[in-house]
């Protein structure tokens, strides 16, 4: 089942916040800060964070709906960029993933208009 929008737009929010937050860590730590650590706050900054916004929201995601294209290219996009910064993989077998049962449902509503002239309509095509 493809997740709503607004649970979309949380996890890539949830995604970015996380890459973000990372840069912060050296500096609230004081003194030298992990490396991996270092290259999140090397790799982040107003430009990246932008261009990472715009690949997640873009088209080509086509909306980043569970078990679809866009979602997988989604969640490869991210572990991706987590893996070039240097962190750890913490998903299934030390992967970047967790795998999550998702139950599915496609509505097929009947719509019918009421008046003088009495017309079915076919749900996403009218």
């Amino acid at each position: 089942m493809p997740v709503s929008l607004r649970a979309s737009r949380w996890i890539t929010r949830s995604a970015l916040t996380a890459i973000t937050g990372m840069a912060g860590i050296g500096l609230a730590c004081g003194g030298p800060a992990p490396s991996a650590a270092d290259r999140v706050s090397q790799a982040v900054d107003s430009t990246s964070y932008r261009a990472h916004l715009e690949y997640l929201a873009s088209d080509a995601l086509e909306g980043r709906g569970t078990a679809t294209r866009g979602g997988r290219l989604a969640a490869q996009y991210i572990a991706t960029q987590f893996e070039r910064i240097g962190l750890t993989p913490a998903g299934d077998s030390g992967t970047w993933y967790h795998q999550v049962p998702i139950v599915g449902l496609i509505p097929d509503p009947t719509i019918k208009t009421t008046g003088s002239v009495s017309r079915s309509l076919v749900y996403r095509q009218d």
